[in-house]
């Protein structure tokens, strides 16, 4: 078949999964190809390859602390996107100095690039920046602080200018140092009334005194210390909200409430993901019962993530949920999971919940299971039911009761009598992964294989796919460590995929090649170690 037979329309498809998004320089020149099939390909391509643009900046000299400079090699695909004249299929540009040494120097070499084809740039309205400035200049005497803040501040206006209609920023640089902050404050502040999508992980960078009111997807990192200088969203408009270190006192500061209102409503948000702060200098003030009184509406949510290590969740307290959702995730310390009587979750396609119990945690927590086993009754009967258990919480046989569980993660050693009433408690259970203990004296259980010909042995889970058992320290007798596996195998006629010591390879594979024509699933068993 010739791709004469084929519309445009058909070649635009195929063309956009050829040419995907790519996520460096080096990956968008190995995408080049379809461009010298013919002319009519290279002309439907040309939307496709040259929609992204990059410039990264590097230094080609030793740093020089004296001079705080260096030379600069600037790599870009834009000069030859405007020698060719598909400037103005751009509509994404990436600027990468993560491993340049100066990084006033370098960003004047990056504006360079901007100002030769100036005003060029009115369809581009994605802007991915990672522009550090980590190296220790503030260690040198000769170096003024002050002055390279501003410096970066004038970079940032000069930036700006050069990409007037940028309504996307995604910062993906971690440094938090005054510098970089003040960078990409500039740029946020430049684009502020535009902006309708906006990843920036330092806090303080969005400034509480400007309104982004076009802001409908918002990811960012906040500061604890500092709840005065938190973005305010506009609570109509705003559609994905992820928000990490949120102090538990601050839950409505982002949304441009100084104190919790009786109640509130997000109608348009689709997706929220939410992660509290282990430190808050605010915790004392707050009331949290009259927290959990406050309303958040929230009726077209379909995501909702939220976790923490504190003992508190308000929002899960606050939030009216619509009747159905696609995905809830949790993630809370055994206290907050216990906290949860009155939460009720909606029906939901997707439920992941993760225990996390901090290792300095030595209480007891009676009920804890019974209050994870009600929270997933909010789970469809078909839905991917998943649970991780983390932190040493002690795992007592038949405590785990969740019918409908699909995935369990845990980390804490069970023994084997608790390991078979996982799996025969519960019959949709596809992925296992947990450690076996090796306490031998209280595993009161026969563990003799059974293998006898003519007789069906009882499988203990028919759905079981994948199973990870990992040795308690490698401390466990090899013996029973070697019993388990066998045990097991033989009675999950679904298991695909076996994780075990390297050392049970061997082991392994010599029980199949003896058992497979008694038992043919165990032909079909994948072994890796891990």
């Amino acid at each position: 078949m010739t791709l004469d037979i084929l519309s445009d329309d058909i070649l635009e498809i195929i063309l956009s999964y050829v040419l995907p998004a790519t996520k460096s320089l080096k990956e968008w020149i190995t995408q080049m190809a379809p461009l010298s099939v013919n002319r009519r390909l290279r002309r439907l391509a040309l939307p496709h390859a040259y929609r992204y643009a990059y410039i990264t900046a590097f230094s080609d000299t030793q740093y020089n602390p004296v001079t705080a400079s260096n030379a600069t090699i600037i790599h870009t695909n834009i000069d030859m996107a405007a020698a060719t004249g598909n400037l103005h299929w751009v509509r994404r540009v990436s600027i990468d100095m993560n491993y340049y040494h100066s990084t006033l120097s370098g960003l004047e070499n990056v504006l360079a690039v901007f100002n030769r084809h100036s005003g060029l740039w009115d369809k581009t309205v994605e802007l991915v920046a990672s522009v550090g400035y980590d190296m220790p200049l503030f260690g040198f005497p000769n170096v003024d602080g002050r002055a390279a803040t501003k410096a970066m501040t004038v970079a940032a206006k000069e930036l700006v200018r050069a990409l007037p209609s940028v309504s996307s920023v995604h910062f993906d640089y971690m440094s938090r140092n005054a510098v970089s902050t003040a960078f990409y404050s500039e740029l946020l502040q430049g684009y502020a009334g535009q902006l309708r999508k906006c990843k920036c992980p330092i806090p303080r960078a969005l400034s509480a005194g400007l309104a982004y009111t076009q802001l409908v997807d918002l990811d960012t990192s906040l500061d604890t210390e500092q709840r005065s200088c938190f973005p305010r969203v506009c609570p109509q408009t705003i559609q994905r909200l992820r928000v990490w270190m949120l102090p538990v006192s601050c839950t409505w500061y982002i949304l441009g409430k100084d104190v919790p209102p009786a109640e509130m409503e997000l109608p348009a948000l689709t997706a929220l993901s939410v992660s509290y702060s282990i430190s808050d200098p605010y915790a004392q003030e707050v009331d949290f019962e009259a927290l959990k009184q406050c309303k958040l509406r929230l009726p077209r949510l379909r995501y909702l993530s939220v976790g923490g290590p504190g003992n508190q969740l308000p929002l899960l307290h606050s939030a009216v949920l619509p009747e159905r959702m696609n995905n809830i995730e949790i993630t809370a310390a055994p206290a907050a999971i216990l906290g949860m009587g009155k939460v009720v979750l909606p029906k939901t396609k997707k439920l992941m919940i993760r225990i996390q119990k901090q290792m300095s945690d030595n209480a007891e927590y009676p009920g804890l299971f019974a209050a994870v086993g009600r929270l997933f009754e909010c789970a469809d009967k078909d839905a991917q039911a998943r649970l991780g258990v983390f932190g040493g919480i002690a795992i007592e046989p038949g405590a785990i009761r969740c019918p409908g569980l699909t995935v369990l993660f845990n980390m804490s050693p069970i023994r084997v009598d608790t390991l078979l009433r996982i799996l025969g408690d519960h019959p949709r259970l596809k992925s296992l992964n947990t450690t076996l203990s090796a306490d031998t004296d209280s595993q009161h259980i026969d563990l003799d294989v059974g293998i006898q010909d003519g007789l069906p042995i009882q499988p203990l889970n028919t759905a079981l796919t994948a199973l990870k058992l990992c040795e308690d320290n490698n401390q466990g007798p090899a013996w029973l460590f070697i019993q388990v596996i066998k045990y097991l195998v033989i009675r999950l006629p679904a298991l695909q995929r076996l994780t075990a010591s390297y050392s049970m390879r061997p082991v392994f594979e010599q029980f199949v090649a003896e058992h497979s024509a008694q038992f043919p699933h165990l032909s079909g068993i994948q072994f890796s170690h891990g």
